[in-house]
């Protein structure tokens, strides 16, 4: 559960922001599968996606991009899923970096337009919120909502 995480990766939406805004965004996107299969056949089987699969992947998000970026001008994270099942988790699980996120329900088993669609979805996203903090990111990385992340991704270099 999230109650058992550690502080830093607990939901905070109501916390005020005030450092500088970040200088990077992370585009997440797509379907969070099974543990021990492919998301494409999550797709198909019409099975929600894995919880404990899900927490690895935010929890090595947030240690590996967005802690290892907190010194070199830091990381909002934008994402869109097809896990609405897992929205709420999600959110909580990234809450304290999250700037947008959407959770819909699969509309395609086709994974090369899915993806797409996934990845315009959260970049629509991006751009509305550069355009309210009036300021563009400086990079944006685009990864999978299900990557485990094994080191640290700097993004200044």
């Amino acid at each position: 559960p999230v109650s058992s995480l550690p502080a830093r990766h607990r939901h905070m939406t109501d916390a005020p922001q005030s450092s500088p805004p970040a200088q990077f965004a992370l585009l997440l996107h797509g379907l969070i599968g099974s543990v021990d299969g492919a998301p494409s056949s999550s797709i198909t089987a019409l099975q929600g996606g894995s919880r404990r699969l899900a927490t690895l992947s935010a929890l090595t998000v947030l240690d590996n991009v967005v802690d290892a970026n907190e010194p070199f001008g830091g990381v909002d994270v934008h994402l869109h899923s097809w896990n609405p099942e897992l929205a709420v988790l999600l959110d909580s699980l990234y809450g304290r970096a999250l700037r947008s996120s959407s959770h819909q329900p699969v509309e395609t088993a086709e994974k090369a337009r899915s993806q797409a669609i996934s990845i315009s979805r959260a970049a629509a996203r991006i751009v509305a919120h550069e355009r309210r903090r009036q300021l563009p990111y400086t990079l944006v990385l685009v990864m999978r909502l299900d990557l485990v992340v094994g080191g640290p991704v700097r993004l200044d270099t």
